[in-house]
């Protein structure tokens, strides 16, 4: 697991090698009726209005797309995780195994573990990392805690420089 504090520097050209060489899919999951768990649908909807595609917006959990997620070989899951030994606003990458469900914060009813082995057999899903954001409010609300909208606006910023130059590669 890869904790990132300063994303900027860091995280850039790790996302340049998932994204535009090992061509990983992003897929946002998450809720907008709990605060800081809707992180990552905010930064797909903020990546949607600056033009990209090809990134795919699963809310209230995995299982509610999976038809879109079929034909996903690799896939970089962005999404709210609750780690007590990072910040809040910590940044981690890491691969499925090394988290458990209880640390994404999505609402996903099926646990994630038995719909990543359903996507495996139904579809063509072979690797999955996780890009977390360590939220800080999880109640009932629609806004995003400063530090974690922070931490948004960032990664917005890098995802969309990386996505764009991938785009402009091919």
């Amino acid at each position: 697991m890869q904790v990132f504090k300063d994303i900027a520097k860091e995280l850039r050209s790790l996302m340049r090698k998932l994204l535009c060489y090992e061509k990983y899919t992003l897929v946002f999951t998450g809720t907008e009726l709990r605060s800081d768990d809707k992180v990552a649908l905010y930064i797909y909807d903020r990546l949607r209005s600056l033009g990209i595609k090809g990134i795919i917006k699963c809310e209230y959990g995995l299982e509610n797309c999976i038809d879109r997620l079929r034909n996903v070989t690799k896939m970089l899951l962005v999404d709210a995780v609750l780690l007590r030994n990072l910040n809040p606003g910590n940044v981690v990458l890491c691969d499925l195994d090394e988290i458990s469900d209880e640390t994404l914060i999505t609402t996903h009813a099926i646990p994630l573990n038995h719909i990543i082995k359903l996507l495996r057999i139904v579809g063509s899903l072979r690797d999955v990392r996780v890009l977390g954001i360590r939220v800080k409010n999880l109640e009932i609300g629609n806004e995003l805690s400063p530090e974690i909208r922070t931490v948004a606006e960032s990664l917005i910023k890098i995802l969309s420089d990386t996505l764009s130059s991938c785009y402009s590669q091919r």
